[in-house]
């Protein structure tokens, strides 16, 4: 859901791992979880294009989503500037 990202601030490990029973667009509200340094979504059932609002993880050091065959689109270019230690 679109609320994902709201009311867990402190939140550092997002792990979604081969979750498949997740599904949908992938949520911009996920760019709300600024202390976020790990965040696994592969294997799941989210698709579209990254979402330049991700570029506000700026603690993310971790991010891995791949193989999703949903997922589609170039890295937004606001992920450089605002996620300088991403991996």
């Amino acid at each position: 859901p679109n609320e994902w990202g709201n009311g867990f601030n402190s939140l550092q490990n997002f792990n979604m791992e081969e979750c498949t029973n997740i599904t949908g667009t992938l949520p911009a509200s996920i760019g709300n979880l600024t202390n976020l340094q790990i965040f696994f979504f592969y294997s799941t059932g989210l698709y579209g294009t990254l979402p330049a609002y991700w570029s506000r993880l700026q603690n993310i050091q971790i991010l891995t989503g791949g193989p999703n065959t949903g997922i589609n689109g170039t890295l937004p270019s606001e992920w450089a500037e605002g996620m300088p230690q991403i991996y």
